[in-house]
């Protein structure tokens, strides 16, 4: 865990507000139309976002 002050990276966002909302990440890859997978690396980072467009849902 990141001490206070530091910044997350885009992944640890993700599952941040993911877990805030309440969704799993199966939820949150069908309104993303992406795979559960891929969300998963998207958290973990081993799957960079190239556009942050890519992370809207809707």
């Amino acid at each position: 865990m990141r001490g206070a002050g530091e910044e997350l990276s885009i992944g640890e966002r993700v599952a941040f507000y993911r877990r805030r909302r309440g969704l799993s990440r199966a939820v949150l890859a069908g309104l993303m139309e992406k795979s559960e997978n891929w969300v998963s690396k998207v958290e973990r980072g081993e799957r960079q976002v190239s556009r942050i467009g890519v992370l809207a849902c809707g």
